[in-house]
């Protein structure tokens, strides 16, 4: 040990600018003491060293209080372990604030005994430190009389993004919010910007957070790497920094570049389904599968390249590949009338109604087709898998697999060329309602498509289309069928009264009537087409957990894995052929994923394609029924389910906080599939960051009666826990509640 460590053991106290010895004094004094040298704004405190006795510490504690002014102060740890980029041990031990000068002594032992806890030995054995020293040095310092204070991260936590910090702040001490006793403003730092998030307390205004933030920032060059600070500003405006660390667990900070200079995007199709990203086996096994058979059928029907790649994986996450498609509205335009005049195939049952320029496709023929030969083959076939599994060996159920993920791509397609038809549809009677029914009353057009279908329930509705997560069919209880028959009633009676309403708008013009009454019955007939297709979309997925489960205890009784679960990290060759331990390799590839699941993927990568102006960004607005909400608008998306709801947002990441989530909170999620349906009982509103007026959000939302917004791009960026928010779901905003 250095001179300054046998100084501090003779001399007991020590100032912070004179501390440096971290395996005496801890990371969290180290790092004040170092901030007070570069010129950092820190409150003038003295350090009792870990290695003081009993009878020292207390003799320490009257020192200190020499040296410091005032009559108030605040007692914090700096246990040896404490404030490391591993393990920030926030929370676990104790801290003071507001004790008198005649209270300290006692507060420092406290607050050295607190490193004895149970919680503080249950969190070192978790995350590592068990033979770690465990000795706990204090500080004392000279309390801030703050006006505000709170906590700050120069990165985004969650996304990782190194270019925007979060700031937290409370009104006085911050002991309030990082005890968790209070909701605390929210505001977030970019490029500049200070943009608030939440105002619960408003403890702070924008310039406040700037220099907030700023102050973060200045931590995080000094020390090299992002942190976490907690500050506090005093009643002349003085910013203090009261202590930082690194953030633990931080994102990796990732590259969102298209391959090959290609046009991506996440929001689409398949796309949908996904809010985290995909495993390796999933994807090298079913969604290739799925993409082979779609490729091969759109080639059959619409001359599409039948080879290629359907999707790429960037950072994990699924982005579909658009050079399938023409570079051009005229070259689309024409696939699309070719395919018309190649394949004259027309039911005798033709719409009554010009169909859009990319729907010009035979649609009654295909829905003929889906009825009579691909609906009941596909049920069959998965009943029959079924019954085979346990008897099959491990040759079989490969197969077994291999046939459904070739089916499911093949009903898929027919979700794309028939129920993709729904939207198509709707969209005709949204510009006939902006057209001719302003004015009417018709709050939106989407009040004349509620209740036209049921969501589907049962055991193969899935949390995420991915194999790695279970089925929802052990917890969360559906409504009874009294429940869901009221519900459909109030529903359809509103329909009905939009109805009413719409034709005595029309009543005086025999001309726009018949006009309305085609539009109107073509898109409920295929809003309830879409909604079975889909809701028997995934029918095949409680045969693939169970194949899978069978395959998984093959390979543990082969040693391949030491654990079944560990198979949705292999590639499908590896479970065919593989030999050797594959157990450290899948649990590396698991370790990929946890991590890239924290990210936050855009919607796009690289330049727009004509396919996504013409097929959504054009004409998306027609759906959005200008909002007549008064409040500040927070995020911007498609208008997927009418009506306005106000509630407190609750942002779910996946099914491990599904319990969490209360009555009259509003959703907000990357995406959502049927196993995330009984959360749609309790919304408020529903908001995701993908979808489109075909995506799970959008179908359940409307057979509950909620508002939703779907295809924002970022809510689960912008929108923050226990904001109070307005949802407008039939202009497609969320804006902030006043």
């Amino acid at each position: 040990m250095g001179d300054g460590g046998q100084q501090m053991k003779t001399m007991g106290a020590v100032d912070l600018a004179d501390a440096t010895e971290v395996e005496v004094i801890g990371s969290k004094a180290a790092h004040l003491g170092e901030l007070v040298r570069a010129g950092f704004e820190v409150p003038a405190g003295v350090v009792l060293p870990a290695t003081l006795d009993d009878v020292a510490l207390t003799a320490a504690a009257g020192e200190a209080l020499a040296r410091l002014k005032g009559d108030r102060f605040a007692v914090r740890s700096s246990a040896i372990a404490e404030d490391t980029t591993g393990a920030s041990f926030a929370g676990q031990y104790e801290t003071f604030l507001g004790v008198s000068r005649e209270g300290v002594a006692e507060a420092v032992r406290a607050c050295r005994e607190s490193g004895r806890a149970q919680r503080v030995a249950a969190y070192r054995e978790k995350q590592g430190f068990a033979d770690a020293p465990s000795a706990v040095a204090v500080i004392v310092q000279e309390l801030v009389d703050a006006a505000a204070a709170g906590v700050a991260f120069s990165a985004d936590p969650v996304t990782g993004a190194r270019e925007r910090a979060l700031v937290s702040a409370v009104k006085g001490l911050g002991d309030r919010l990082v005890s968790g006793q209070t909701a605390a403003d929210e505001w977030a730092v970019e490029s500049g910007k200070a943009t608030c998030r939440a105002t619960p307390e408003e403890a702070i205004d924008a310039d406040t957070a700037l220099r907030v933030a700023a102050l973060a920032g200045a931590a995080a060059e000094h020390f090299g790497q992002p942190q976490d600070i907690e500050w506090a500003l005093d009643r002349e405006s003085r910013l203090f920094l009261l202590q930082t660390r690194p953030i633990t667990a931080l994102p990796e900070e990732a590259q969102w570049e298209a391959p090959d200079g290609g046009s991506y995007v996440r929001n689409y199709r398949l796309g949908e389904w996904f809010y985290e990203p995909l495993t390796p086996l999933f994807d090298n096994w079913c969604i290739n599968y799925m993409e082979a058979r779609w490729r091969e059928l759109a080639h059959r029907y619409f001359s599409f390249a039948a080879h290629g790649r359907s999707h790429v994986l960037v950072n994990g996450w699924y982005f579909n590949d658009l050079g399938f498609m023409p570079q051009s509205r005229r070259a689309l335009a024409g696939m699309f009338l070719r395919h018309l005049l190649t394949r004259a195939i027309w039911s005798p049952h033709r719409l009554p109604l010009m169909l859009p320029p990319i729907a010009t496709v035979p649609v009654r023929a295909h829905l003929e087709e889906f009825r009579l030969r691909v609906q009941p083959a596909h049920r069959r076939l998965i009943e029959e898998s079924r019954q085979r599994i346990e008897a099959a060996d491990s040759e079989e159920l490969l197969a077994i697999v291999d046939r459904l993920a070739d089916d499911a791509g093949e009903y898929f397609f027919y979700i794309v060329i028939v129920g993709g038809y729904a939207w198509k549809s709707e969209l005709k009677l949204a510009e006939f309602c902006r057209a001719h029914l302003a004015g009417s009353g018709l709050a939106s057009h989407q009040e004349l498509l509620l209740a036209c279908g049921e969501p589907t329930s049962g055991p193969h509705n899935v949390i995420s289309l991915d194999w790695y997560r279970p089925l929802r069919t052990e917890t969360a209880s559906p409504e009874s069928a009294d429940e869901a028959a009221a519900r459909n009633g109030r529903l359809l009676a509103r329909r009905r009264e939009a109805g009413s309403g719409a034709r005595a708008a029309l009543a005086h013009q025999p001309k726009l009537l018949r006009r309305f009454d085609a539009l109107l019955s073509v898109a409920q007939e295929f809003a309830a087409v879409r909604e079975e297709q889909v809701g028997e979309f995934t029918l095949a997925w409680p045969v693939f957990r169970l194949v899978l489960r069978r395959l998984g205890e093959h390979l543990v009784r082969r040693k391949v894995l030491a654990d079944l679960e560990d198979i949705y990290f292999l590639l499908r060759e590896e479970v065919i052929a593989a030999t050797s331990d594959l157990t450290a390799s899948a649990r590396a590839r698991q370790e990929t994923w946890t991590r890239q699941r924290r990210l936050n993927p855009p919607l796009k990568l690289g330049p727009d394609h004509p396919l996504i102006r013409l097929m959504m960004d054009d004409q998306i607005d027609s759906f959005r029924t200008p909002g007549t909400i008064v409040g500040e608008e927070l995020v911007r998306g498609i208008p997927c389910s009418p009506g306005v709801a106000r509630g407190r947002v609750h942002v779910i990441a996946g099914p491990e906080a599904f319990d969490n989530f209360e009555a009259g909170q509003v959703l907000v999620a990357r995406a959502t599939t049927p196993g995330w349906t009984p959360l749609f009982a309790r919304a408020a509103a529903v908001v995701t960051d993908v979808g489109s007026v075909m995506a799970h959000a959008s179908l359940v939302a409307r057979e509950f009666g909620i508002p939703a917004v779907v295809g924002t791009g970022d809510a689960t960026q912008k929108l923050r826990n226990g904001m109070l928010v307005t949802v407008d779901g039939s202009a497609g905003v969320v804006l902030e509640a006043t």
